[in-house]
């Protein structure tokens, strides 16, 4: 393990340094040039990694001081979970890094968790721009509904996406996964898998820190699912040491998937591996739905074992915990609670009493500890949709620290409905101190409204404009529903040849029509509009642009008032303009067609016909006419039920 960790090490430290030598970090994937955040880039502390062979993959969950519970899957050389495995098959040891050999431990409690056993799982979403190339993003949401589908009675799933820094988030809390809210006959999660779409930048680290926080509170067996095809570049809540450490201490075993051969293959090892879950490459979307589903199988089929730990003693220590089955070895470690801090941190926070529905709530609080020397550890935000359920399970994610003594954290806006927000805040110190600001049997209540629709933005009526033309694009019937009425207007061009407005925030923007060809060209423009809520409504306007130097198509006929069965004379009158007109094409509306300069047509009912000219000259420009022919009966008599035709036929029979 040791070698691999060094040749892990050597080539990150490579990349960085040949990052290093062009004087800027740049990683491109699918996204343009950017930059990576220094957590993005933060080196792995040797520390964390793991120290088994890849058969036993161990997780420790130490709340219950001196009672310690190890969650293990035990692998075959195929990666299979092996089942079947008695609590006389396992050999457990604990170490204190104060202590020169581990002690062997006796267990308390041993079990072997069911096929049939519910799972809890966090999938995680890579939807950054590179995901928008080809197939890669409808092939993963495909593959995620097919395994979705074929789940187990009682399975669990949250729904979590990734791009770029506080891009997506915990979009479907962790719930049943065929919980159906809105009772449309799709799972709730199957809906919101479908809607995705991508973003700019990737960051890996934040989406697996907010997978972890979905399912934190849930029972094992659980475990994160992450997927990316490209290198993370915009994490800026955790790193991948932050990210290992907090699923280490949730004890929640991340498997990781690398999708196109993910150039951060290695880092998706260590943090599986370190965590107690496995890495996959994928080499197309499509193959995620077989390694979800072994990743399911596997979290599935844990073992679950107790002891009480040989040194009981608050310490502070880390303590590290090897479980061996016939020769094969894996560990998981956990940090000893140290002396109880009589002087816990403070948290200063004023409660957010009313929002509105759908909008992702702010939290924010000052966070100190009045002991010298000590520091705070960690801060959360804990927080569920108000309802008649006293045990309903809060979600919870990690406040960041803002500045000096602030921290900050967000309630999504899936959560903020009208049913209401209640929330708590906990913090930790160094020294094993906790204090809270509400709590979880007497929350803060967030008193939710109903959201004002959104804006309605109108980008003007269609129009057809000629070469050269000075156009003007008029977004003022656009609608505000704010008291204020203050809109923001944001134009940008979405197809067509590429023109240059004279501004993009305006109202009315200008813009020259393009010389385009014979052809012409449909410019298609998007106007988005924002209102003082930030709410935004969005809409299209097509420019079409003719030739400048196309004919102008234009004719005449004879008779002016022609009856039905009488011959009319149609006269091309088209006046060329960049070249010789060499075609005609007539249409006489559904009865017949031309292809000469002046034809002649007969009309064998009476009504009102549509007749198009279309001509082309010698260069290919195209011009078009389209006018009415309106023809009567014989004589002028149209009346009698039989219309004119019978008419004339009853006539024609009574001289016979």
């Amino acid at each position: 393990m040791k070698k691999v960790y060094l040749l892990w090490m050597m080539l990150f430290l490579s990349s960085t340094n040949l990052q290093a030598a062009s004087n800027d970090a740049f990683f491109f994937e699918g996204e343009g040039q950017i930059t990576p955040t220094l957590q993005s880039q933060e080196l792995l502390d040797a520390n964390l990694l793991p120290q088994n062979n890849g058969n036993i993959a161990v997780n420790i969950v130490s709340g219950g001081f001196p009672d310690i519970v190890a969650h293990l899957t035990v692998s075959d050389i195929n990666g299979k979970p092996i089942s079947g495995l008695t609590a006389t098959d396992f050999a457990l040891a604990e170490k204190s890094e104060t202590e020169t050999a581990p002690v062997n431990e006796s267990l308390t409690c041993f079990e072997e968790n069911i096929t049939t056993t519910p799972i809890s799982l966090a999938l995680v979403f890579d939807v950054s721009g590179s995901m928008g190339l080809g197939n890669r993003l409808s092939d993963a949401k495909t593959a995620a509904i097919n395994f979705l589908n074929k789940s187990q009675a009682g399975d669990k799933a949250s729904l979590v996406t990734f791009s770029g820094c506080d891009q997506g988030g915990i979009i479907i809390p962790i719930a049943d996964v065929k919980n159906d809210g809105d009772q449309n006959g799709t799972p709730d999660i199957v809906d919101a898998i479908q809607s995705l779409s991508t973003l700019n930048r990737t960051a890996v680290y934040d989406g697996i820190g907010n997978g972890i926080d979905s399912i934190s509170q849930e029972a094992f067996p659980k475990g994160v699912i992450v997927f990316t095809d490209g290198n993370t570049n915009d994490d800026c809540h955790y790193s991948i040491n932050e990210v290992i450490q907090k699923a280490k201490d949730k004890g929640i075993p991340v498997y990781t998937i690398g999708l196109q051969s993910s150039i951060m293959s290695a880092q998706l090892k260590t943090i599986a591996a370190s965590t107690g879950g496995y890495y996959r490459e994928a080499p197309t979307a499509l193959e995620m739905e077989t390694l979800y589903t072994d990743i399911a199988q596997s979290i599935r089929g844990q073992y679950t074992l107790c002891y009480t730990t040989h040194n009981p003693v608050q310490d502070g220590t880390l303590r590290t915990v090897t479980v061996n089955y016939e020769g094969k070895s894996g560990s998981g470690s956990y940090t000893a609670p140290g002396v109880l801090n009589p002087n816990p941190p403070v948290i200063n926070h004023t409660p957010v009493t009313t929002w509105q529905e759908n909008l992702a709530i702010p939290i924010s609080a000052e966070v100190t500890d009045p002991d010298a020397g000590d520091s705070i550890s960690r801060v959360s935000l804990f927080y569920r949709i108000a309802g008649s359920n006293p045990d309903a399970t809060y979600a919870s994610v990690d406040m960041t620290n803002t500045s000096g003594n602030g921290y900050g954290g967000v309630i999504p806006a899936n959560m903020v409905t009208l049913a209401g927000v209640q929330y708590y805040l906990a913090a930790w110190d160094a020294r094993g101190g906790q204090a809270e600001n509400g709590s979880a049997a007497v929350p803060h209540f967030i008193q939710v409204t109903a959201a004002s629709p959104p804006p309605v933005a109108n980008a003007g009526p269609d129009a057809s404009v000629r070469e050269g033309d000075i156009v003007t694009l008029d977004g003022s019937a656009s609608l505000a529903s704010t008291a204020d009425g203050v809109l923001s207007y944001a134009w940008r061009q979405l197809s067509g040849t590429t023109v240059t407005l004279s501004s993009t925030d305006n109202v009315r923007p200008v813009f020259t029509a393009p010389f385009t060809g014979p052809e012409g060209a449909d410019l298609v423009f998007e106007l988005k509009v924002t209102d003082s809520a930030n709410k935004t409504g969005s809409d299209t306007v097509t420019i079409t642009v003719n030739d400048f130097l196309a004919p102008e198509a234009s004719f005449t006929w004879s008779p002016a008032s022609p009856a039905a069965g009488q011959s009319v004379t149609f006269t091309d009158g088209s006046t060329p303009k960049g070249g010789n007109i060499v075609s005609w094409e007539w249409k006489f509306d559904e009865e017949g067609t031309a292809s000469v300069q002046n034809p002649q047509f007969t009309f064998t009912k009476n009504g009102d016909y549509t007749v198009r000219l279309t001509v082309r000259d010698e260069f290919g420009s195209v011009g078009t006419v389209t006018k009415t022919v309106t023809v009567s009966c014989p004589g002028g008599d149209c009346s009698g039920s039989g219309g004119c035709f019978i008419q004339s036929a009853g006539a024609a029979f009574m001289m016979e």
